[in-house]
C-alpha cells in the first residue's frame, strides 16, 4: 500500500466510524486497527485495538500492541498494565515490552 492509498483508506475509515460503522468480526476490526496504525493515528489505533481486545481478551499479541500504543501515548501505567496482562499468557511478554517500557 502506498502513502496516498493509506491516507485515502484512513479518511474512509474515519468517515465510516463517524457514521457509526460497526465491524462484524474480529478480522475486520484487526484490519481497521492495522490501517489506523499505518496512518499514524494513535488514538484511533488504540480505540480499534481495544475493540479487538474485547473480542479476544487473552490474546498476548494484542495486549502487547496496546502496551506499546499506550507507551507512545505517554500513559506508562496503562502500558505496564497491558504488558503485565500479556505476561499471563506469554512468558516472554515482559521481555518483549522492555523496548518501550523504560
Amino acid at each position: 500500500m502506498q502513502i496516498g492509498d493509506i491516507k485515502n483508506a484512513h479518511q474512509s475509515l474515519q468517515l465510516a466510524l463517524a457514521k457509526g460503522k460497526s465491524f462484524n468480526n474480529k478480522q475486520e476490526l484487526l484490519y481497521a486497527a492495522q490501517l489506523a496504525s499505518k496512518s499514524g493515528d494513535l488514538e484511533m489505533t488504540q480505540d480499534l485495538y481495544e475493540r479487538v481486545l474485547s473480542a479476544d481478551q487473552k490474546n498476548p499479541e494484542i495486549l502487547l500492541v496496546l502496551s506499546e500504543i499506550y507507551s507512545r501515548l505517554n500513559d506508562k501505567s496503562k502500558a505496564q498494565e497491558m504488558a503485565d496482562r500479556a505476561a499471563l499468557y506469554d512468558a516472554d511478554a515482559l521481555k518483549k515490552a522492555k523496548k518501550w517500557l523504560k
